[in-house]
């Protein structure tokens, strides 16, 4: 009768459990593999040499902690899951509470503050309607200059343009009035008085005399009208314009210095600077214009000069008469001024309008954005259903597309990470109900050593090992792999085991108990998946052990006598593959005897199938090689070195399929 077995914590590693780091002391034992309890083996007996093993380097001892301690053969984390471990992102789901990712509580969306949709800068729109009101301004600014460059030219053009005209009537008055008083003198002009005239002829001369004065002033006042009414209205009759306002006009006798014909009772003279020659069509003309000072009025003038010609002698500048137009700067200088007022009037206007009109463009502009950081508020603070509209076809229009698709991504990416996080916990779950159905207790049966190990390589894996009692005197050994790895190899896994154990019950047949069990799996299973299984009943007192195949991977066993390799692997297809007949014509058994410090060791093809990262293979050689090297050690430190033997040809590629080890040792 196998002595009660001590209880042993669950075959599934704790992934969040920190993997010890630096250097061991000297000589002390090497480490477990992580997730593994390790159980304090006795003292292993002395080591032989091995004649027939090749050389292979020698594995470090596992770590001991006494054999009275339980051990758990647990997953052993890839390089990968260490790292994670060490990066706070591994660790199971808890079985209750929120829904975890990569062992940390799911956050919920981030409640921005409101303040954050008002910039700490100025605001878009301001600073939009700013740049387009600057460069109003300095457009403006520019038009405006040119403008009132143009238009001040165009005033003084035509200040000259009237001066000249004004200066070109007066001129020509001058010349009529001096034509017509010579025509007047030769016809009118009385004869001088003679000395021996008579009475009647002495008062003929004088009404003649008289009749002459008469008819020169009335040709002198026609001539002075018309030079008045070329000074107080202009050349069309009406009354003139600010800028055309003539302060006076008169001919001057350059010989005698006083007005020959003048529009005013008194002239007055005036200070200028240097005068210039008008031009007309590039040639220079006799008109002269000088700017100065009118000395009567004491006030800015432009005087316009011209020569009086006779036209009828050909000699220019006969006559010593020249007429003078003085036109006033002040009028002149306040036109231009009202013309500057007016333009910065508009210029100002303009600027008013064009800074109203970019505020009113940037917000037209800014408003989709604005409603587009609004949608982005409502999404942050976790309303991924809200939709994103749209409000035009430009670039904003294509980024409030993009940001709503994006949403969208967002929403099912949620609804995915909430259903993985489900999953996740339902694996754990799944993991910690197949960590519960594999053994809890390694036996303790006098001169016997047991030991075991278990790592899926997913959450959840397909391989199995169990001791099952079947009486007081045979202990049950079978190590199954399913076909398929995660929760259908589980699930496989999980009736397989009840299956077997049900028919394993005072059933001493290994082959029988197989058959009867593919019986049900086989009308069960899923089409295309299959059970392959090494099945042995130990007869304890006279050590012997019966092994029954169902397609799996031979029992090793080495013989210690021989310090040879034995490999048992009775006829017998997978479970699953046939409802009974074949199967039943197929499946045999071996009774094999075992000795004293002989070491069976059952395992799956996960093992001898660990590929590195090249895909190689750690291959069925290379095992048996391991094993006859380390057999004469106790179980736990065979099945600690042969997992570090793993881990090491595994190096950083990740575990491809579950490992599982059963072996003892005949004491």
């Amino acid at each position: 009768m196998p002595e009660p077995a001590k209880p042993r914590p669950s075959a599934t590693p704790n992934p969040a459990a920190p993997r010890p780091s630096g250097p061991r002391p000297a000589g002390a034992p090497p480490r477990p593999p992580t997730g593994r309890i390790v159980a304090k083996p006795a003292a292993p007996p002395p080591e032989e040499p091995l004649a027939e093993a090749p050389p292979l380097e020698e594995a470090p001892p596992a770590a001991e902690e006494g054999r009275g301690g339980a051990r758990a053969g647990a997953r052993r984390p890839s390089e990968r899951r260490r790292r994670r471990e060490a990066e706070g992102e591994g660790g199971p789901a808890p079985a209750s509470g929120p829904p975890t990712t990569r062992g940390k509580p799911v956050r919920g969306p981030v409640q921005a503050p409101r303040d954050y949709l008002k910039p700490e800068g100025l605001p878009l729109a301001l600073k939009f309607a700013m740049i387009v009101s600057g460069a109003i301004l300095v457009l403006m600014s520019i038009y405006s200059v040119i403008v009132y460059g143009i238009a001040s030219s165009s005033i003084s053009q035509q200040v000259e343009d009237d001066g000249v005209i004004a200066v070109s009537l007066a001129a020509q008055i001058g010349e009529e009035y001096y034509i017509l008083s010579q025509i007047n003198e030769e016809l009118y002009k009385p004869p001088e008085p003679k000395e021996d005239e008579d009475d009647d002829t002495k008062i003929a001369r004088r009404k003649k005399t008289e009749s002459w004065n008469a008819k020169k002033k009335q040709t002198r006042d026609r001539y002075i009208a018309h030079l008045r009414h070329l000074l107080y209205f202009d050349i069309e009759g009406e009354k003139p314009t600010p800028f055309r306002r003539l302060l006076d006009v008169y001919i001057l006798d350059m010989k005698q210095k006083k007005a020959y014909l003048a529009a005013t009772e008194t002239i007055g003279g005036y200070r200028g600077s240097a005068a210039r020659k008008f031009e007309w069509d590039g040639r220079e003309t006799d008109i002269e214009i000088i700017e100065g000072t009118y000395a009567r009025a004491n006030e800015p003038i432009v005087a316009f000069t011209k020569p009086v010609y006779d036209r009828y002698k050909e000699a220019k500048g006969s006559l010593p008469y020249v007429a003078h137009v003085f036109l006033s700067g002040a009028e002149i200088a306040a036109a231009k001024n009202k013309l500057k007022f007016q333009m910065v009037i508009w210029l100002v206007l303009s600027i008013l309008a064009g800074v109203g009109l970019s505020f009113g463009v940037a917000r037209l502009v800014t408003r989709p954005v604005k409603q587009l950081l609004e949608d982005i508020h409502l999404v942050s603070q976790g309303d991924f259903a809200h939709r994103t509209e749209a409000s035009s076809k430009d670039e904003v229009g294509m980024l409030a597309r993009a940001f709503d698709a994006m949403t969208q991504s967002l929403a099912a990416a949620r609804e995915k990470e909430i259903e993985n996080q489900q999953r996740q916990h339902e694996l754990h779950i799944a993991t910690e109900i197949q960590a519960n159905l594999l053994p809890k207790k390694i036996p303790r049966i006098p001169g016997f050593d047991f030991d075991a190990y278990y790592r899926p390589s997913k959450e959840v894996g397909g391989d199995y090992y169990d001791f099952i009692p079947i009486d007081d005197t045979h202990l049950g050994l079978i190590v199954a792999d399913v076909s398929g790895k995660g929760v259908p190899g589980s699930m496989v896994m999980t009736m397989a085991r009840s299956l077997i154990r049900l028919e394993a019950g005072r059933n001493l047949s290994a082959a029988d108990t197989l058959v009867k069990t593919n019986r049900i799996i086989a009308a069960d299973i899923r089409r295309g998946m299959f059970v392959t299984a090494l099945y042995a009943i130990l007869d304890i007192p006279n050590r012997t052990i019966l092994v029954s195949s169902a397609g799996h991977n031979p029992m090793v066993i080495w013989r210690k006598e021989s310090n040879g390799i034995q490999l048992v692997n009775p006829n017998g297809i997978a479970l699953g593959f046939d409802r009974g007949p074949i199967f039943e014509r197929t499946a045999k058994e071996q009774l094999v005897r075992l000795g004293k410090g002989d070491r069976v060791v059952m395992y799956t093809d996960g093992v001898v199938e660990s590929m590195n990262k090249d895909h190689e293979e750690f291959g069925d050689k290379h095992f048996y090689q391991l094993v006859q090297k380390v057999a004469n050690r106790n179980s736990n430190q065979v099945v600690n070195i042969i997992v570090t033997k793993l881990d090491e040809h595994q190096g950083d590629a990740e575990q491809h399929d579950d490992i599982t080890m059963l072996t003892f040792m005949v004491e």
